[in-house]
């Protein structure tokens, strides 16, 4: 297996840095006299020796840095209380990335500015020797109120740190914020040993700018735009002193591309000036070659600066770049440029600050605080009886004050996943697992559940949750108890359930506003008891926030509380949830997240879904208003509103105290493959044999969860052939392990507003019914594979059927070995039907094939041979693909438009002639624009003007003829544009345009565009609607456009998220497109990676404009954009699928069926024998899915129960036997 880059970053060793003075060091003089008595200067002189040794200062080649911390410099670090304890702020937890545990640690650090301008992002510097011996890792950085921020760790070296332990001469560096003349307090944790690691820095400068550190590539560059013609390599030697160097290469006749090592993200200051230098070496080249420097803000490419050194060969040479950062600045990216041919080598690049240091920082640190949980001792239970399931949970009480009981609050979800029912209808007793003692009283809100505790400030205490299955729990009674808990005095919410008021309820404010037409009162559709408040907006109602409004409750800072409440929509065209705003002593909207939302949200139609979420109050917050508005149309209903200060509680794991030990090691049971198998599942017990049923030309997967109580490596798993009829056996089996991906939040579209030094996280609920942990998703060869302690492992194992097996039964057995132990065999029989799905693909089906932000991870598509490995892959899972390249070279001279489709042809006869693709987009060249943007601007001419129009309808005209004569014709779909915000009225007029262009060119291309919901103005438009399958686009306009002659697609961006327990919204999109009749799906990608997929689950913050001119942040759900994982960081070539990816294509050959079925039946009902068996398949496959529903992302509510999907497909099969002999 190839050898696996190193995660981190380790100090390059002393020789180097004293035989070059390159790469990211700095000396920096602490002048801690003026913040210590003169009696502590042997301590001043033994802390500056320790920030910054003497070896050091000679030695210093970091110019960014050193005069960026000296303006921001320095420091003074008081390692005495000064009168800061820091005590008056709660812990503040959770923090991002726990990894389920919690921060034992915490230094305050006070700083004070006595300057004459406020400090926004300034740089200070805090030794790390009060937290030394904690992991790197574990380190997080949040100001009072609780808002996180990016840091630096530096070692010894000024070295970037990235794992390992602090040391005692360890720095971080800090922004700062703080306005003139007053004093800011933040806070410093450390301890967490299960945190993960943070994707983001707060970079403080170009670091390794001579390339001395690294192994494969050199540490903090990137290569990008490389191919097989563009080359980007680490040279060991032949560095401008004789050490290392970066190279890029571009072979005569290459296209010029930018290819580039670079460096960017490091943050600046605006309004100040910067200077660049770089070194580089050529050989033959022709074109440009030199640096580049970009600066980037609240749009990007600010600046945009290139030091061309010029063609030809030549020895090193020195290029200089100076810029003035804009006010609008936030950071710069630097990089190399080869645009042409040749060789060319780089060295000792540098970013240096020319501008004078303008501020001072004092930095004082109060005393290191602990928060510690007692020792938890196993305790026999009081009565004597053990329950047969048990969570283990903790809970924090992260207050400095006691104050009265509280709830507990802990999210069960996981676990009811895990035992296959609702924790909620158990029977439960709550104990103190500390003390045995018995908790009395609960609540249940869905699947969180709330119970007293009185815990001591700043603490930390486990209980016990036994959970009976004999001992049920009614529905009724679980509704009662909440009903209870809404009524006492812990809801800080007055007449939360509306019972009380004549005409409106007491103690809330009545919507205004909104329009004459508004409607608002109580209703008897109540949640629990008599009645509810209602709210009915007109759909020509002016756009606005109405809705009820509660009086101010106030709020304890620090103190954290759980909002809640049940809503119900009806024909509602947008979402609504709970708000809240947090307010401070003046009833103004606190400036960091003053503006809080519940989740999920509801729209269209639905039933009452509970709808939640917790926050810690922030530092400035003194009180809260609640909103139960919205600003849509349609009827929205609220009750039970619950807002109570809570310990938050987390769940660790589920146990089961009473189960005997087992008789082997080695456990392993047989799981649904739709089902998501975690590391913490329990054993099952083991299956006798395993039995699958497919049609031929289709595949079916099983799923196997391993266990074993002990560490075992080499656990072999080996499928024998498959012998079936006539001796003849199937391909071998695919054996493949489920490797778990770490994931933070649920998913969600997060957005982010705030400066570049705040860690972008997500402060809303995720809209998934996942959690934050280890879910499985990529699968891997598993010839061999070890097995940890107590820890399941899923394995799936795959059978391929080629179209034309004989029918008939496949044996052979599933060997499960480990060690000299006695290998466990499985039986496994694989029934092959008596028909076969069809070779062309009934369902059209486009995942997009684009690369990420992330880059392609080294299993990219460097030749042409390597893009025909993905595009085998997708097809082999029964998929079309967005694009077709090397696409069609369009060129305009003297008035007329020529094409050339030599290297296009090549793949698209692959495409369609060999791999059969059912479908694929037109050339992008003719995508016509997106989302808000103005229309594209055909070989730069002026959209809609006489030329343009001729231009653009004659490239279209030979592209179509073209296909036409290659027999591709009817795979194309003219993909228009994606998601048209049609709200705007140039939106409108555009799409009508270019349709009528294109309508003009060739009336038989269809036109497509992703609208999710209908524009009516475009009736007569589109060919094929884009519309969402939750509900977004109303069923009846569905049915009006297809008996008008449109088609339908589903749309799903989003939909198939990463952190949903079952594998719903996969396998069941075709079975919305059989039920309602639309031709085809699409998602927009399948390797979209942000981060490496193998170490985040998520995605970063990208930049992005609805127009192209106001930029905002957002991060995507995780997991969306990309349904398989590049190879080449775990040592293999090309994609690696996923378990999604597979339910995928499990869904499509369903679908296959499906139509079989249909056809037969109808054909027995026109013969006059119709077959209720099939009706009956027909009816459940239909049953299966509805809209509206809850959406992709809440696969427990649209697939309830994910043993109903494999045993109706059983029935469909039946039927199709039954109905296909003679």
């Amino acid at each position: 297996m190839r050898r696996k880059r190193r995660r981190g970053v380790q100090s390059p060793p002393p020789s180097p840095l004293q035989r070059r003075a390159k790469g990211c060091q700095f000396g920096l003089r602490c002048a801690l006299s003026r913040f210590m008595p003169v009696a502590d200067r042997d301590m001043n002189r033994m802390l500056s020796t320790l920030l910054c040794p003497p070896s050091l200062k000679a030695r210093t080649s970091f110019p960014q840095t050193r005069r960026w911390l000296a303006r921001g410099a320095v420091i003074g670090a008081c390692l005495f209380c000064a009168g800061l304890s820091g005590g008056a702020d709660s812990w503040h937890h959770p923090l991002c990335l726990g990894g389920g545990g919690f921060w034992p640690l915490r230094l305050p650090v006070s700083v004070e500015n006595n300057s004459g301008e406020d400090w926004n992002g300034v740089p200070a510097q805090v030794p790390a020797a009060l937290l030394a011996g904690a992991s790197v890792t574990s380190v997080r950085v949040c100001n009072q109120s609780g808002v996180e921020f990016l840091f630096e760790v530096l070692d010894r070296h000024g070295v970037p740190k990235r794992i390992g332990r602090l040391a005692d001469d360890d720095r971080l560096i800090i922004p700062v914020e703080c306005p003139k003349g007053k004093i800011a307090q933040c806070y410093l944790y450390a301890g967490n040993e299960q945190a993960w690691a943070v994707p983001d820095f707060w970079r403080t400068g170009l670091v390794n700018g001579g390339f001395e550190a690294g192994q494969e590539n050199p540490e903090w560059w990137v290569a990008a735009s490389t191919s097989a013609l563009h080359r980007a390599s680490y040279q060991l030697s032949g560095g401008r002193q004789g050490g290392r160097c970066a190279q890029v290469e571009v072979m005569p006749g290459a296209p010029p591309e930018w290819i580039q090592w670079r460096q960017g993200q490091v943050p600046l200051q605006p309004g100040r000036g910067y200077r660049f230098t770089g070194w580089i070496k050529t050989e033959a080249v022709k074109g440009r070659a030199g640096w580049f420097v970009h600066v980037d803000g609240d749009r990007p490419q600010l600046v945009n600066h290139v030091a061309n050194a010029g063609e030809g060969t030549y020895d090193w040479k020195k290029v200089e770049i100076r810029f003035t950062a804009p006010t609008n600045a936030t950071h710069w990216t630097c990089g190399t440029v080869l645009y042409g041919t040749g060789k060319a080598w780089y060295d000792d690049a540098a970013m240096e600050e020319m501008d004078e240091p303008a501020n001072t920082v004092t930095v004082k640190l109060g005393d290191l605080q602990k928060l510690t949980q007692p020792p938890v001792q196993p305790r026999a239970s009081v009565t004597g009886d053990v329950w047969p399931w048990r969570v283990v949970v903790r809970v924090l009480n992260t207050g400095t004050s006691a104050g009265p009981d509280s709830l507990a609050m802990v999210d069960l979800r996981r676990f009811a996943i895990q035992l296959r029912q609702n924790p909620a209808s158990l029977g439960l007793r709550i104990r103190n697992a500390r003390t045995g003692a018995a908790v009395t009283g609960h609540a249940w809100l869905d699947k969180t559940l709330l119970f007293p505790v009185r815990l001591p400030p700043l603490s930390v205490e486990e209980y016990h949750l036994e959970l009976h299955p004999g001992q049920k729990t009614s529905e009724a009674q679980a509704k009662r108890d909440l009903e209870t808990l809404l009524e006492s005095s812990v809801n800080l919410v007055r007449n939360a359930s509306f019972e009380s008021g004549e005409t409106l309820p007491v103690w809330w404010e009545k919507p205004a506003g909104g329009g004459e037409n508004l409607r608002f009162g109580f209703s008897a559709q109540a949640w629990a008891g008599k009645r509810c408040v209602e709210l009915l907006v007109p759909a020509a109602s002016p756009s606005a926030w109405v809705g009820w409004r509660s009086p101010k409750i106030p709020l304890r800072a620090g103190a954290s509380y759980l909002l809640a409440g049940q809503l119900k929509a009806d024909g509602l065209t947008g979402s609504a949830t709970i708000h809240a705003h947090l307010l401070d002593q003046t009833g103004k909207v606190i400036a960091d997240h003053g503006y809080l939302s519940t989740a999920p949200a509801v729209s269209g139609q639905s039933g009452w879904v509970t709808s939640s979420r917790t926050f810690q109050a922030p530092a400035d917050a003194t009180a809260a208003q609640l909103h139960l508005t919205m600003n849509t149309s349609g009827t929205l209903r609220h009750d039970a509103v619950l807002l109570a200060e809570v310990c938050q509680g987390e769940a660790l794991r589920l146990e089961r105290p009473n189960a005997a030990p087992p008789a082997q090691d080695l456990l392993f049971w047989s799981v649904n493959p739709l089902v998501k198998v975690f590391p913490d599942d329990p054993p099952l017990e083991a299956p006798s044999a395993l039995a699958l049923e497919c049609a031929a030309n289709e595949q079916e997967a099983a799923q196997l969860a391993l266990r074993s109580r002990l560490n075992v490596r080499g656990v072999r798993i080996v499928v024998s052939p498959l012998i079936g009829p006539q001796g003849k056996p199937l391909p071998p089996a695919r054996v493949e392990k489920v490797g778990f991906i770490p994931i933070d939040h649920p998913s969600g579209y997060f957005h982010f507003q705030g400066p570049e030094w705040r860690r972008k996280l997500p402060r809303q609920p995720g809209r998934t019914d996942g959690w934050a942990g280890f879910w499985p998703d990529p699968l891997l060869p598993a010839e061999t594979l070890d097995l940890a302690e107590n820890q399941t492992q899923p394995v799936w194992l795959t059978v391929s059927v080629p179209p034309q097996s004989p029918p008939g039964e496949y044996r052979g057995t599933v060997t499960i070995a480990a060690g000299g132990a006695k290998p466990a065999v499985l039986p496994i029989t694989v029934r092959v039907l008596p028909f076969s799905l069809p070779e062309k693909r009934g369902l059209k089906a486009i995942f997009d094939f684009r690369f990420g932000r992330g880059g392609d991870f080294g299993s990219g598509i460097r030749t042409a041979e390597e893009r025909r490995v993905w595009l085998k892959f997708l097809a082999d899972r029964r998929l079309g693909i967005d694009r077709l390249d090397p696409a069609p070279k369009f060129s305009y001279r003297d008035g007329k438009v020529s094409m050339d489709t030599a290297e296009f042809d090549e793949t698209a006869a692959y495409c369609f002639d060999d791999l059969k693709m059912p479908v694929a987009y037109t050339p992008s060249f003719f995508y016509g624009f997106g989302w808000a943007y103005p229309p594209k601007k055909y070989f730069g001419l002026e959209p809609f003007t006489p030329e343009y129009e001729r231009a653009f309808k004659e490239a279209y005209q030979l592209f179509s003829d073209h296909v036409k004569a290659r027999g591709w014709h009817d795979r194309f779909v003219y993909y228009i544009s994606d998601e048209p915000h049609f709200k705007h009225p140039h939106v409108v007029e555009q799409m009508k345009k270019l349709c009528a262009l294109a309508h003009e060119a060739d009336p038989a291309m269809p036109i497509y565009s992703s609208t999710w919901r209908h524009c009516p103005d475009w009736d007569h438009s589109l060919d094929i609607w884009g519309v969402g399958q939750y509900g977004c686009f109303p069923v009846r306009e569905m049915e009006r456009l297809q008996a008008a002659g449109k088609k339908i697609w589903f749309t799903c961006d989003g939909q198939m998220a990463t952190d949903t327990p079952y594998l719903a919204t996969e396998r069941m999109l075709p079975y919305y497109c059989h039920k309602y009749g639309a031709e085809g799906f699409e998602f927009w990608g399948v390797a979209w990676w942000t981060y490496n997929p193998w170490e985040r689950g998520w995605h970063t913050y990208i930049r992005q404009s609805n127009e192209g001119k106001d930029y905002y942040w957002i991060r995507y759900p995780n997991g969306d954009g990309y349904l398989a994982y590049p190879g080449e960081p775990v040592g293999l070539k090309g994609p690696v699928s996923t378990i999604r990816l597979e339910q995928v294509r499990e869904g499509l050959e369903d679908y296959e069926v499906l139509t079989l079925l249909s056809r037969l039946a109808a054909q027995a009902r026109k013969a006059g024998k119709p077959s209720p068996a099939a009706e009956k398949a027909l009816a459940a496959a239909h049953d299966l899915v509805s809209i509206p529903n809850a959406g992709g992302l809440r696969s427990t509510e649209i697939l309830p129960d994910p043993d109903r999907l494999p045993a109706m497909r059983k029935a469909i099969n039946a039927a199709i036997v039954d109905l296909s002999k003679p």
